[in-house]
């Protein structure tokens, strides 16, 4: 019996490689097309909203209950980005890696939510050391959300939280 789907391990060693390699395309195409959908949603309704809270302008995320200021400083070295925070008043700080990547989830387009997210530099201070490595910290990139090291006197901007 002739079988309609062969695995791949029976085709002739002369396509495997296209076969494997159409089967990427497919993949990767596929994979970009979902990323492009959720880079472009929007947050759920009355997730974020605007307040003021000590002077500051600001955006409370009712899902996780941490309040965002809404504008945020230049690029700066994680202490003086830590200083301005500090600054702000009470309880306000950098925010640690899993508290900056909770506003990725469900899609959400920061640059809607949060304008400030809008600027040259895509990485974001956190206030998670890299334990491997003293005087680097973890930063989260603006664009996928993906963490990295970074040297803690490299200038980056950092969004503030209580």
């Amino acid at each position: 019996m002739h079988e309609l789907n062969p695995p791949v391990a029976s085709f002739p060693a002369r396509r495997r490689p296209f076969a494997l390699r159409r089967g990427v395309f497919w993949a990767c195409l596929l994979f970009g097309a979902a990323l492009a959908q959720t880079s472009s949603a929007t947050a759920p309704a009355g997730r974020f909203v605007l307040g003021t809270t000590d002077g500051v302008d600001t955006i409370a995320d009712t899902k996780t209950g941490l309040v965002w200021q809404k504008a945020w400083g230049g690029a700066a070295a994680f202490t003086s980005a830590q200083a301005a925070c500090i600054a702000l008043g009470a309880a306000w700080r950098v925010p640690s890696v899993s508290e900056l990547l909770t506003i990725f989830e469900d899609g959400t387009s920061l640059e809607l939510t949060f304008p400030a997210a809008q600027g040259t530099d895509p990485l974001l201070w956190t206030s998670s050391p890299e334990v491997r490595t003293p005087g680097r910290m973890w930063t989260v990139s603006l664009e996928h959300g993906q963490t990295q090291g970074d040297f803690a006197a490299t200038a980056h901007r950092a969004p503030c939280v209580r």
